[in-house]
Formats: structure tokens, sequence, C-alpha cells
């Protein structure tokens, strides 16, 4: 099913033929067969442009099983930043999380390789959540140590508009 038709960039839903371009989404597909996840497929002219999965009900982090869907994984392939890929993945993902809440949330990395999703996410309207700076999957306490890599993260909150 197509979310957002554009001339060159188009949304839809992940479907199997597309797993051997990206990677193994099996598991994936099973869980948004049961409502859980959705997977959303970016194309650019034809060609496989990025990903994003929405977890209609995250089990992670400082909202777990409280029906509030959370953004992950968020990938626009190289050759296809710059381009409104992400922001139209975000789009589709967002317009199918206002079906299940009027929140929703994103958990990202801290370290200077997430420095255009924090913009990105910014400009988009979502805040800090308020729970803190988290390190592999717990809230980090004040004065502990830590590594600056990709389990160094922040939850952010956007409200979005249900119609």
């Amino acid at each position: 099913m197509i979310y957002i038709p554009d001339i060159k960039i188009r949304i839809r839903t992940m479907e199997f033929e597309n797993n051997q371009t990206i990677f193994d989404y099996r598991n994936s597909l099973k869980v948004e067969e049961r409502s859980k996840k959705y997977v959303f497929n970016a194309e650019f002219n034809g060609k496989t442009a990025g990903y994003i999965t929405l977890n209609l009900n995250s089990d992670k982090g400082p909202f777990a099983w409280r029906d509030i869907p959370e953004l992950e994984e968020l990938h626009v392939f190289p050759e296809f930043r710059g381009l409104g890929v992400g922001n139209m993945l975000l789009d589709a993902a967002e317009e199918k999380a206002e079906e299940v809440n009027n929140t929703i949330t994103v958990c990202v990395g801290l370290h200077s390789g997430y420095g255009v999703a924090h913009r990105m996410y910014i400009r988009r309207g979502y805040m800090p959540d308020g729970s803190g700076v988290w390190y592999e999957g717990e809230p980090l306490k004040p004065y502990a140590k830590c590594c600056n890599n990709k389990n160094l993260v922040i939850y952010l909150l956007k409200e979005l508009n249900n119609n």
C-alpha cells in the first residue's frame, strides 16, 4: 500500500520482495502482521532509498508498554540523503502512529554521528521527554561512567495532531 505518492519518492509498507534489497526483514514482517510494528520503505526513482520501523507499543525505554508508538531504525542510504526521503518516511510513520496515540517517541544516540538526526527531529517538533540520558537500556545515574556509543541515548517526544 502506498502511503505518500510523489513524482520521485514513494513510501509503502515493506513487502517481502524488498527483503533482499535491504536485509532480512522476515521477523519484522511477522511482527507487522500482528499489528505491532510497521516497516515503511522509501523508493527514489524505483530504487530503495531507505526505511523506518514504527513500533506501536515499545517494550523498552521510559514508555515501555504504555501504547506510545516509537520510531525505530530510520535509515536513508547515503546517496539519497538531502532529498527529503527521511522526512517523507517520518510523515508516513507519524500518520500511522496517530491512529494509536496522539504522542510519538524516538530514541536517539547522543554522539556526533547522530547530529543530523538531532536537528531533523527538533525541526519536526520532537522534544526531550525529561527522563534524562539512558545507557544500555537503563536511565543513567548522575555522574555515572559510560561510553559515548550507540547505547548512550535520549528519548524525544512529539505531540501529533489527531484529526
